[in-house]
């Protein structure tokens, strides 16, 4: 076949289109396993330039100019191809890799991953390599060409983030992409007038349509072998119930059906975000911490009546149980993803929540939220008693909420002696970002209770001089908790004050970030990724 110049447009505008758009979609299959942080972008990134480097140069070889023309239709039939089956054949390698990372045997993980890697050099390398050709062909068009193939990129990653990944999910948006390719090739056949082979790749093209598009195959199963590789822990007691993509994550919910308990988790399975127990709703458990140690032990020091903001909400946990307890307390609960109130309505049981006057649900970035409540003078009115922080992305707190101008916009939203209560997810008291993130908050704040309890820290902070001694219950509501066992364990055994004035001279703070994070330098994933590191070895 003569490739024509119209045909050339058409080509170069989606061979650009595909490559980002599937740069856009890798942090999508890998989020799962590895969660989205920068970390995960910046690789997906180093992969799909190198790809695209080695397509160019190996497409700009001279004799491969003419075994181009000659099978363009098997070059777009296999491009097809790579895009219906690069969703499972990576998971399937991400899933072994993050299996090994977690059991500390790196680099077994790391060898299991090399499988990925390759894929998508090929994948990137494969999508770019006809580009030279096509450039070399028509080289009097050559500024055309590259106007387009820009436009393409612009277009590729607009497509996939505003419209595809949203509203139809990734598994179809790397069908669609299989799709035109396919058609490509169906038409490079019936130009040379071979009806059979168009006939025979268009029933391919439709078998790969109906296995990946169709209801069984959008379940973030198919990601995996087996429903022991589902459970957060790798339990066979944990069922999954329901499975969905979100633009910002992929959202679970497992059945627990051991201790009948409903867990939510979000992009990597082994956080439990939300939980709902099935028995007894509102009984206080140990791995509530974020409650116990922030509801029970300094809910006392906040009115009955008070204003209480959540900033990541979740799937409503921290909600629900503070609305039982303390049914007058007014709740603003903010969370950035809005699909996760719907799912939780239906799972975790939040419709009576939903319907409450004094629970307020804000759909939003927790920073951008009391930004705007700061332009809105009359909102500065409605200061709040406790603010309690639970959000994190990828296992690691966003930069944005850790930082001193944050801080202080939030201090700006406490009533004076207000509590705030954040919760960092560290393994060790002397964590390097725990240590930073302290430097950080005693810029703002005087008193600094927190707790020790496994694979988590929960900081109350308050400049409210009373809060020199824990109390005990004052709230007859509350009180026959204060007998509760985990209460208990964690009131008399594993709360530690200090004393922010003096905690940056303190020798046992070794931090980096003696003077704490600022918008301009937050290396939150730096330092969290060699704490992980360490832990790992």
């Amino acid at each position: 076949m003569i490739l024509r110049l119209p045909h050339a447009f058409f080509v170069v505008f989606y061979l650009n289109f595909s490559v980002f758009a599937f740069e856009m979609l890798l942090p999508r299959i890998i989020a799962p396993f590895w969660g989205s942080s920068y970390w995960i972008w910046a690789a997906t990134i180093i992969l799909v330039m190198l790809g695209m480097s080695i397509g160019y140069f190996i497409g700009g070889k001279k004799r491969l100019l003419l075994s181009f023309e000659k099978n363009s239709m098997y070059y777009f039939a296999f491009l097809g191809i790579l895009s219906f089956l690069f969703p499972t054949i990576s998971s399937w390698s991400i899933q072994h890799s993050s299996q090994f990372l977690f059991s500390g045997a790196i680099i077994n993980g790391i060898f299991i991953l090399i499988p990925f890697i390759i894929l998508v050099i090929i994948s990137a390398a494969t999508m770019v390599c006809f580009s030279p050709f096509i450039y070399q062909r028509f080289i009097k068009n050559i500024s055309h060409l590259f106007l387009l193939g820009t436009t393409g990129s612009l277009v590729g990653i607009i497509v996939q983030t505003f419209i595809f990944i949203p509203l139809f999910g990734t598994i179809k948006s790397f069908c669609f992409i299989g799709f035109i390719w396919i058609l490509f090739a169906i038409a490079e056949i019936l130009l040379k007038k071979k009806i059979i082979p168009a006939i025979i790749t268009l029933l391919i093209l439709s078998a790969f349509c109906f296995v990946n598009i169709s209801d069984n195959r959008l379940k973030l199963p198919t990601f995996f072998e087996s429903e022991k590789q589902l459970s957060p822990f790798g339990n066979i007691e944990h069922r999954l119930l329901y499975s969905t993509e979100s633009p910002y994550q992929w959202i679970r919910i497992y059945e627990n059906t051991k201790q009948n308990i409903i867990e939510l988790t979000l992009n990597e399975s082994f956080v439990i975000h939300s939980n709902y127990y099935n028995i007894n709703p509102f009984e206080i458990r140990l791995n509530d911490y974020l409650f116990v140690g922030a509801g029970l032990t300094f809910l006392n020091s906040v009115p009955s009546d008070g204003q209480i903001l959540i900033l990541g909400a979740s799937g409503g946990t921290m909600i629900q149980i503070i609305n039982h307890y303390f049914p007058n307390m007014k709740i603003d609960a903010v969370e950035i993803d809005g699909l996760i109130y719907k799912v939780a309505q239906k799972y975790l049981h939040l419709d009576r929540e939903m319907k409450n006057p004094n629970i307020n649900f804000i759909v939003e970035d927790a920073r951008m939220f009391l930004n705007k409540k700061n332009l809105n003078k009359n909102s500065l009115s409605k200061k709040y008693d406790l603010i309690l922080m639970d959000a994190y992305s990828g296992g690691i707190i966003p930069p944005h909420l850790a930082t001193t101008e944050f801080f202080s916009l939030l201090r700006q939203n406490l009533k004076e002696g207000g509590l705030f209560g954040m919760n960092v997810p560290v393994f060790t008291l002397n964590d390097p970002l725990l240590s930073a993130i302290i430097n950080t908050t005693s810029n703002h704040f005087k008193h600094l209770f927190i707790t020790n309890y496994d694979i988590s820290r929960l900081l109350i902070l308050s400049n409210n001089p009373t809060l020199g001694e824990l109390k005990t219950f004052s709230n007859s509501q509350t009180e026959h908790l204060a007998a509760h066992d985990t209460y208990k364990l964690l009131f008399e055994e594993k709360i530690e004050k200090i004393n922010l004035t003096n905690y940056n001279n303190s020798n046992n703070n070794k931090s980096e970030f003696q003077a704490g994070f600022t918008d301009d330098l937050a290396a939150v994933e730096w330092i969290a990724f060699k704490s992980y590191s360490n832990l790992l070895r």
